[in-house]
């Protein structure tokens, strides 16, 4: 689960972008349910639990350029949807 919230006095709607490190790992990394395939409205002071659901391919293991991996970083980037007023907040 991931928790977002919007800490404005206004509804904000954001869509998101996710990022895996190291970049090697983002090959083996599959999404397979994302609150990120969809733009998410929020309203004033609200806080939701989104689901994520994902996958690492186990033959990360036999990849050499990855070297001894000890974790994965996922990340998320919000922003306003196509068309959205970029001065919006998006929330945190």
């Amino acid at each position: 689960m991931y928790k977002i919230s919007n800490p404005t006095d206004a509804p904000v709607s954001a869509m998101a972008t996710y990022n895996v490190q190291p970049d090697l790992a983002g090959s083996y990394f599959m999404k397979l349910e994302c609150f990120c395939f969809t733009e998410l409205l929020l309203g004033p002071g609200e806080t939701k639990e989104t689901a994520v659901v994902f996958l690492i391919d186990p033959a990360i293991v036999d990849d050499r350029d990855i070297g001894s991996l000890d974790g994965i970083t996922l990340s998320y980037t919000y922003f306003p949807p196509k068309g959205g007023n970029p001065d919006q907040p998006v929330g945190r």
